[in-house]
């Protein structure tokens, strides 16, 4: 079932800027930035995640996000 999530790697920073590259490209350095109000849709091999309000990596600050991140647990 998809009740339940887990930390699997990362930061667990809070307020964390996140690493981001060029949109669309796939890097083993991306990481999502701290956010909080997403909305999620679970894949049956990760999640798909969408906006929120947090962080927005390469400036410095807070407010609401309009990004799509897709999660692979592979």
């Amino acid at each position: 079932t998809f009740d339940q999530w887990a930390w699997v790697g990362g930061t667990n920073t809070s307020g964390d800027l996140g690493s981001y590259s060029n949109q669309g490209t796939v890097q083993s350095t991306n990481l999502i930035g701290a956010r909080y109000d997403t909305c999620v849709w679970p894949t049956a091999t990760g999640a798909f995640i969408f906006g929120g309000y947090g962080s927005g990596g390469s400036y410095m600050g807070y407010g609401g996000l309009n990004d799509l991140w897709r999660i692979d647990l592979n």
